[in-house]
C-alpha cells in the first residue's frame, strides 16, 4: 500500500475534493443500486494529479501531482473498483527516499538543495493528465514527458516509451486518433527550438513521421485540432520564458503583445 504525506489545507489544490488520496485499494463486487446491464463490459478510467510528497504546500500547483488512476471495471452485471499510483521513475525515487526530490513548477527557482540521486531524471514524468488508447495500448500522458504504458486490468505501470527511440520531443496529453486510418497524431512543445514538433504514429504503433514547426517563441500549447486534411496548432500569447523565471517571475506568463 502506498502512503502519501499528510497535507494541511493551506492550498486550494490540497483541500476538499482536491485533497490527496493516500491509499491504493481494491473493492470487489461493489453494491449496485438497480441493475448493471450484463452486456456492459470494460473499464471506466480516470487519471489525475495526486501528490505523494510535497516540497512546499503553499506553492504547490495541481500540475505537480503524481498520476493516480481510478478504474471501474464492469463485467456480467458486477462492478469492481481499483486505484493505483502511476509508478513513474520519479515517483519511485521519491517513495524510496521517503520525501520530496522534485520541487514543482512554482518552486523551480527555490534555492533549497534537493537530494536527487546522480543519474536521476532532472524533470519528473507525472503521467497525470489524460489517457490515450491506441493499438490496444493504454498510455497515461503528461505533456512535458514521454507516454507511460499502463497494463489493464491490473493498472500496472510498464514504463515510459520513446517508440523505439524515434520520439524526440515531449508528447501532448491530447493526441488525436484518426478512426479511418488508425493513425494517432501528436505533438510536443519545448523551451528550445524547434518550439513545436508534430509526429504521426501508425495504426500498428510505430512512429512514422516527425516534422518541426517554426514559431517565433515558445508558448504553452496544450492542445491542437485535426481535420480531414489539416492539423491545426494554436500560437497564443501564453508564453514560456526561462529568463523570466530566473528573474523571479513566472515561467508561464501572458504576453498580450505576442498576439494569436
Amino acid at each position: 500500500m502506498a502512503q502519501t504525506e499528510t497535507a494541511q489545507a493551506t492550498n486550494f489544490f490540497l483541500d476538499g475534493n482536491f485533497a490527496p488520496v493516500s491509499d491504493e485499494r481494491d473493492a470487489q463486487d461493489m453494491p449496485v443500486l438497480g441493475e448493471i446491464p450484463k452486456d456492459l463490459a470494460g473499464h471506466f478510467l480516470r487519471v489525475g494529479p495526486n501528490p505523494a510528497h510535497i516540497f512546499n504546500e503553499a506553492a504547490y500547483h495541481t500540475f505537480d501531482g503524481d498520476g493516480m488512476i481510478h478504474a471501474m471495471t464492469f463485467n456480467e452485471g458486477s462492478a469492481h473498483y481499483r486505484n493505483r499510483f502511476v509508478q513513474t521513475e520519479g515517483y519511485k525515487l521519491e517513495q524510496a527516499h521517503g520525501g520530496w526530490l522534485y520541487k514543482g513548477m512554482n518552486s523551480m527557482m527555490d534555492p533549497t538543495p534537493s537530494e536527487l540521486p546522480s543519474g536521476a531524471p532532472k524533470n519528473k514524468n507525472l503521467a497525470n493528465t489524460a489517457f490515450a488508447y491506441h493499438n490496444k495500448t493504454l498510455y497515461a500522458l503528461h505533456e512535458p514527458s514521454q507516454p507511460t504504458i499502463i497494463d489493464l486490468p491490473e493498472l500496472a505501470t510498464q514504463g515510459a516509451t520513446n517508440f523505439d527511440g524515434k520520439l524526440k520531443h515531449p508528447f501532448t496529453a491530447h493526441p488525436k486518433v484518426d478512426h479511418s486510418s488508425g493513425e494517432m497524431m501528436t505533438f510536443g512543445y519545448a523551451f528550445q527550438a524547434p518550439f513545436v514538433t508534430y509526429s504521426v504514429i501508425s495504426a500498428s504503433g510505430e512512429l512514422v513521421h516527425s516534422t518541426p514547426i517554426t514559431i517565433s517563441k515558445p508558448v504553452f500549447m496544450h492542445d491542437f485540432a485535426v481535420t480531414e486534411k489539416y492539423s491545426l496548432f494554436l500560437d497564443f500569447p501564453i508564453t514560456l520564458d526561462i529568463e523570466r523565471a530566473i528573474a523571479g517571475g513566472p515561467a508561464l506568463g501572458f504576453e498580450p503583445e505576442h498576439g494569436s
